[in-house]
Protein backbone atom coordinates (compact mmCIF):
# COMPACT_ATOMS: atom_id res chain seq x y z
CA UNK A 1 0.00 0.00 0.00
CA UNK A 2 1.23 3.10 -0.90
CA UNK A 3 2.12 6.07 1.68
CA UNK A 4 0.66 9.60 0.98
CA UNK A 5 2.62 12.32 -0.06
CA UNK A 6 3.13 14.81 3.00
CA UNK A 7 1.77 17.71 0.87
CA UNK A 8 -1.45 14.89 0.22
CA UNK A 9 -1.25 14.63 4.26
CA UNK A 10 -2.23 18.15 4.42
CA UNK A 11 -4.73 18.38 1.73
CA UNK A 12 -6.61 15.99 3.30
CA UNK A 13 -6.17 17.74 7.45
CA UNK A 14 -7.39 20.95 5.90
CA UNK A 15 -9.77 19.99 3.75
CA UNK A 16 -8.51 21.52 0.54
CA UNK A 17 -6.69 20.28 -2.82
CA UNK A 18 -2.91 19.13 -3.04
CA UNK A 19 -2.64 22.12 -5.50
CA UNK A 20 -3.84 24.66 -2.74
CA UNK A 21 -1.39 22.94 -0.84
CA UNK A 22 1.36 24.07 -2.95
CA UNK A 23 0.34 27.27 -3.48
CA UNK A 24 0.51 27.72 0.72
CA UNK A 25 4.30 26.52 0.66
CA UNK A 26 4.75 28.54 -2.69
CA UNK A 27 3.85 31.32 -1.04
CA UNK A 28 5.45 31.35 1.88
CA UNK A 29 2.06 30.58 4.74
CA UNK A 30 3.22 26.97 5.16
CA UNK A 31 6.73 25.07 5.55
CA UNK A 32 7.32 22.23 3.05
CA UNK A 33 6.69 19.56 4.93
CA UNK A 34 8.49 15.98 4.92
CA UNK A 35 6.67 12.84 6.48
CA UNK A 36 8.08 13.60 10.04
CA UNK A 37 5.12 14.08 12.29
CA UNK A 38 6.32 16.88 14.17
CA UNK A 39 6.78 18.66 10.35
CA UNK A 40 3.29 18.17 9.76
CA UNK A 41 2.42 19.23 12.97
CA UNK A 42 4.17 22.47 12.22
CA UNK A 43 2.67 23.13 9.08
CA UNK A 44 -1.05 22.48 10.91
CA UNK A 45 0.36 25.68 13.33
CA UNK A 46 1.18 28.01 10.51
CA UNK A 47 -2.08 27.61 8.48
CA UNK A 48 -3.87 27.68 11.77
CA UNK A 49 -2.10 31.46 12.16
CA UNK A 50 -2.90 32.00 8.50
CA UNK A 51 -6.32 31.59 9.00
CA UNK A 52 -5.97 33.00 12.84
CA UNK A 53 -5.05 36.78 10.75
CA UNK A 54 -7.11 36.53 8.05
CA UNK A 55 -10.29 36.21 10.17
CA UNK A 56 -8.51 39.55 12.15
CA UNK A 57 -7.97 41.16 8.93
CA UNK A 58 -12.12 40.51 7.89
CA UNK A 59 -12.87 41.96 11.49
CA UNK A 60 -11.02 44.83 11.38
CA UNK A 61 -11.81 45.79 7.90
CA UNK A 62 -15.63 45.27 8.99
CA UNK A 63 -15.28 47.27 11.97
CA UNK A 64 -13.62 49.90 9.89
CA UNK A 65 -16.43 49.92 7.39
CA UNK A 66 -19.18 49.87 9.77
CA UNK A 67 -17.25 53.08 11.67
CA UNK A 68 -16.89 55.09 8.29
CA UNK A 69 -20.85 54.16 7.85
CA UNK A 70 -21.74 55.22 11.54
CA UNK A 71 -19.66 58.76 10.64
CA UNK A 72 -21.65 58.75 6.90
CA UNK A 73 -25.17 58.88 9.06
CA UNK A 74 -23.63 61.14 11.86
CA UNK A 75 -22.70 63.92 9.36
CA UNK A 76 -25.94 63.41 7.28
CA UNK A 77 -27.49 64.07 10.04
CA UNK A 78 -25.78 66.98 11.06
CA UNK A 79 -26.45 68.17 7.94
CA UNK A 80 -29.83 67.68 7.67
CA UNK A 81 -30.61 69.59 10.65
CA UNK A 82 -28.25 72.63 9.51
CA UNK A 83 -30.60 72.85 6.53
CA UNK A 84 -33.79 72.54 8.62
CA UNK A 85 -32.67 75.40 10.89
CA UNK A 86 -31.49 77.76 7.76
CA UNK A 87 -35.25 76.94 6.48
CA UNK A 88 -36.31 77.99 9.87
CA UNK A 89 -38.36 75.09 10.71
CA UNK A 90 -36.84 74.64 13.44
CA UNK A 91 -35.26 76.83 15.97
CA UNK A 92 -32.66 76.88 18.25
CA UNK A 93 -33.13 75.02 21.51
CA UNK A 94 -32.04 77.37 23.71
CA UNK A 95 -34.42 80.49 22.44
CA UNK A 96 -37.01 78.00 22.14
CA UNK A 97 -36.51 76.93 26.33
CA UNK A 98 -36.36 80.97 27.43
CA UNK A 99 -39.81 81.75 25.53
CA UNK A 100 -41.54 78.48 26.98
CA UNK A 101 -39.73 79.67 30.40
CA UNK A 102 -41.12 83.05 29.76
CA UNK A 103 -44.68 81.85 28.83
CA UNK A 104 -45.02 79.10 32.04
CA UNK A 105 -43.40 82.46 34.02
CA UNK A 106 -46.08 84.93 32.91
CA UNK A 107 -49.52 81.89 33.56
CA UNK A 108 -47.85 81.22 36.82
CA UNK A 109 -47.92 85.11 37.61
CA UNK A 110 -51.13 85.81 36.43
CA UNK A 111 -52.70 82.47 38.18
CA UNK A 112 -51.21 83.38 41.13
CA UNK A 113 -53.03 87.08 41.23
CA UNK A 114 -56.50 85.28 41.20
CA UNK A 115 -56.66 84.85 44.30
CA UNK A 116 -56.07 88.36 45.56
CA UNK A 117 -58.51 89.87 42.70
CA UNK A 118 -60.84 87.91 43.99
CA UNK A 119 -60.52 87.94 47.41
CA UNK A 120 -62.09 91.53 48.06
CA UNK A 121 -65.15 90.92 45.17
CA UNK A 122 -65.95 87.58 47.02
CA UNK A 123 -66.23 89.34 50.41
CA UNK A 124 -69.98 89.96 50.92
CA UNK A 125 -71.28 87.21 48.22
CA UNK A 126 -73.17 84.72 49.41
CA UNK A 127 -74.61 82.52 46.63
CA UNK A 128 -72.15 80.17 45.84
CA UNK A 129 -73.32 80.51 42.18
CA UNK A 130 -72.32 84.59 42.23
CA UNK A 131 -69.04 82.96 43.17
CA UNK A 132 -68.13 80.88 41.53
CA UNK A 133 -69.25 83.17 37.88
CA UNK A 134 -66.99 85.45 39.74
CA UNK A 135 -63.83 83.03 39.84
CA UNK A 136 -64.60 82.03 36.09
CA UNK A 137 -64.85 85.96 34.93
CA UNK A 138 -61.24 86.13 36.47
CA UNK A 139 -59.80 82.74 35.54
CA UNK A 140 -61.26 83.92 31.68
CA UNK A 141 -59.65 86.79 32.09
CA UNK A 142 -56.24 85.75 32.96
CA UNK A 143 -56.20 82.97 29.71
CA UNK A 144 -57.31 85.89 27.62
CA UNK A 145 -54.58 87.91 28.63
CA UNK A 146 -52.39 85.10 28.42
CA UNK A 147 -53.27 83.70 25.04
CA UNK A 148 -52.72 87.80 23.49
CA UNK A 149 -49.04 87.77 24.80
CA UNK A 150 -46.37 87.31 22.20
CA UNK A 151 -43.17 85.81 22.60
CA UNK A 152 -40.06 86.68 20.55
CA UNK A 153 -41.25 87.90 17.57
CA UNK A 154 -44.43 86.18 17.02
CA UNK A 155 -48.12 86.59 18.54
CA UNK A 156 -49.08 83.77 20.36
CA UNK A 157 -53.19 84.09 19.93
CA UNK A 158 -52.80 83.77 15.79
CA UNK A 159 -52.74 80.73 14.03
CA UNK A 160 -50.10 80.14 11.43
CA UNK A 161 -51.75 77.44 8.36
Amino acid sequence: MPTQSPTAKLAKLFGCSQRRVQQLIKDGIISKPTDDPADIAKCIQEYIAHLKKQLDNSSTRKGVGQYKLKIAKEQALKLALENQERQASLLPKQEVEQEVGNAFMNVRTRLLSIPSKAAPEVFGIESRAEIEALLKRLVHEALNELASCTYGNKDVSSKEA
